[in-house]
């Protein structure tokens, strides 16, 4: 048993260390604070989604998920799959994210408010948003902990290793160390929940089995004893506090343009809506092992994961796992580390100092010296994430109310005035003030668990009560909505064809020439992509498939011949200079020929099961990521 935990600690070490390396080797070379801020929107359509997803993918949007599954059965599918993902993102993508243009000299949400409502709000959201997102931080290192403690790793020694190793490059290389960390965690998220979902639908008996075998309870909605708990938590996360916080906004301002922003939403709501599958499946197999098999199973959802992997994964495989549940964490809390750096470096002590000179250096020396607070508050709080909600007062209490509050304060009014809102000071301040006294005082005369619909109430009514009272109406900046709409309805060639042909797109005339253009705009992995697929060709046959050892043949000539594209794609730097012209191509043919082609492949090799089906979509969602 020592040796099997020496393995998975070896494999978990050696991630943290290949973290660190790759994001302080990413972050050399800054040279002034927009580029530390946001890269300079050098970023492709790839890098962006992915570092967007890793950021959303907290310790309980993932590990979480499966315990409320595995507690209150298909509700939570409706809060965060349905509200928080699927509705949310697409309003986002259609009315949110195609306002940004407006704003593509700012580099911070409180720089954003400030240009909607002045220098004093600019100044007050720069606090406020350094102390959510250092909360955010501090509950996500908390997390390192749990992680820690189930893997038999010293809780002390995972939280100080995972925070001074995202302190570090986050505070030196900004936005183009966390962003390329986060494509390499978002790689190893990519590679775990799959591989879980697997192994335990594999000891269920498959897909087939496991709903024939759940109980009738869990599909129970209407009469569910946590339904009005559900309800609660399907409003806040309609609330799209969360995705439009501080490094998110940070993302939208990376963007090129705003046909990339938009399309890294969609695609980021795509796969999302295959990972919360993929964990529905395995809270489901959770409850149907825990009556079933094992009956000593820990009755609280929040164990269940780790409790999973721990005990059903095979050795390597569980050191695989914890590496993805670290991942899912750091991309989190360096993301907003990162973000509370910048927000007070730029909008809160630049300018009271009104110096240009050293704001880099500042942003940096204090990202470095939150992250150290946060790391200190982490390592002090001994309790588990189960407790972070428990009763009483305590350190997560506090850190969950923080955060809570200031997401209450920006939310309406950020959005309100990016879809062209008439904005104006009072109006802001009328709806914090009443907002946050109705927070605090709620809870004392109703339940609980109704202080932030009422909040969320108070604050729309106040802010546009307010706006009305002084205008008489609702004004609306008519010239940026016609900016806008001019942009957006402008005659083009694409809108003269038939609604058919418009969605069809025309062929290209010269192939090597289309692939450069597309790479050139989008940007490329290939190193990446050929080291994640030669690592997912490693798995042995018998691992992911159900077909006969006869076909086992097959199976190794089509990824054998993956394997060697791959290969070429690795040597990219010893390629000729008179082919490296036609790179581009070859790394699309690989592309094609590794996931579309081979996945299909083995779906009909396999009989077109259900497991493979879903190998299938996933495929769809990494090969839309990538291109």
């Amino acid at each position: 048993m020592a040796a099997s935990l020496d393995i998975d600690h070896c494999i978990v070490y050696a991630f943290l260390l290949i973290t660190l390396v790759i994001g302080l080797l990413a972050g050399s070379g800054v040279k002034d604070l927009r580029e530390y801020a946001i890269g300079n929107k050098r970023f492709g359509t790839g890098v962006l989604t992915m570092t967007m997803l890793a950021t959303y993918i907290t310790g309980s949007k993932g590990i979480g998920y499966v315990g409320y599954v595995f507690e209150d059965g298909i509700l939570p599918i409706f809060s965060l799959l349905i509200c928080g993902n699927i509705i949310t993102y697409l309003c986002i993508a259609r009315y949110i994210a195609p306002t940004i243009q407006h704003f593509q000299d700012c580099l911070t949400l409180p720089e954003v408010m400030g240009k909607l409502y002045g220098p004093r709000v600019r100044w007050a959201i720069g606090v406020l948003g350094a102390c959510y997102s250092v909360a955010i931080v501090t509950l996500q290192i908390i997390w390192l902990g749990y992680i820690g403690v189930f893997f038999d790793l010293p809780q002390h020694l995972s939280v100080f290793l995972g925070g001074i190793f995202l302190v570090f490059y986050a505070a030196r290389g900004g936005m183009k160390a966390v962003a390329i960390t986060d494509v390499l965690q978002f790689i190893a998220i990519l590679v775990f929940v799959p591989l879980v979902a697997y192994i335990v639908l594999y000891r269920v008996g498959g897909i087939k089995a496991l709903l024939s075998q759940v109980p009738e309870s869990t599909w129970a909605v209407l009469h569910h004893p946590s339904l009005q708990d559900y309800v609660v938590y399907c409003i806040w996360d309609l609330f799209p506090a969360f995705p439009l916080s501080f490094p998110f906004m940070q993302r939208m301002l990376m963007a090129k343009d705003k046909k990339q922003l938009v399309d890294s939403y969609y695609v980021g709501m795509s796969f999302l809506s295959v990972f919360y599958v993929l964990l529905t499946l395995i809270g489901l197999s959770a409850i149907v092992l825990h009556q079933t098999v094992d009956v000593h199973m820990p009755q609280k959802g929040n164990n269940i994961f780790v409790y999973l992997v721990k005990n059903y994964l095979p050795v390597g495989a569980r050191g695989i796992v914890c590496t993805g549940l670290i991942a899912g964490v750091i991309s989190t809390a360096d993301s907003f580390l990162h973000s509370a750096g910048v927000v007070l470096a730029h909008d809160v002590m630049h300018p009271a100092i009104k110096r240009k000179v050293g704001v880099l250096r500042l942003a940096r020396y204090i990202t470095f010296f939150l992250g150290i607070v946060a790391l200190s508050t982490a390592m002090y709080y001994k309790a588990l994430p189960q407790d972070l909600y428990g009763s009483g007062l305590d350190l997560g209490k506090g850190l969950n109310f923080i955060t809570e509050v200031v997401a209450l304060i920006f939310t309406v009014p950020l959005v309100a005035g990016m879809m062209g809102l008439k904005t104006d000071t009072r109006s802001f301040l009328v709806s914090s003030v009443l907002t946050v006294v109705m927070f605090v005082l709620s809870p004392y005369y109703l339940t609980k668990q109704w202080a932030l619909p009422i909040a969320i109430t108070t604050n729309l009514l106040s802010f546009f009560g307010t706006h009305y009272l002084r205008h008489r109406r609702f004004v609306v900046v008519r010239q940026t909505a016609r900016q806008y709409r001019g942009q957006q309805l402008a005659p083009t060639q694409e809108h003269t064809r038939g609604k058919l042909a418009s969605l069809l797109p025309s062929p290209p005339k010269n192939p090597f020439l289309y692939s450069q253009k597309r790479i050139a705009r989008y940007g490329s992995n290939p190193n990446l992509f050929a080291l994640f697929t030669a690592f997912s060709y490693m798995i042995p046959f018998f691992m992911h498939s159900y077909a006969e050892p006869a076909t086992y043949n097959w199976l190794l000539a089509v990824r054998g011949i993956g394997a060697l594209l791959c290969v070429g794609l690795l040597l990219q730097a010893y390629w000729p200079k008179s082919l490296l012209p036609y790179f581009p191509s070859y790394y699309h043919l690989s592309l094609m020929y590794c996931l579309p082609f081979t996945t299909s492949f083995i779906f009909l090799l396999e009989g077109s099961n259900v497991e493979w089906l879903i190998n299938v979509a996933l495929t769809i969602m990494f090969l839309i990521v990538l291109v």
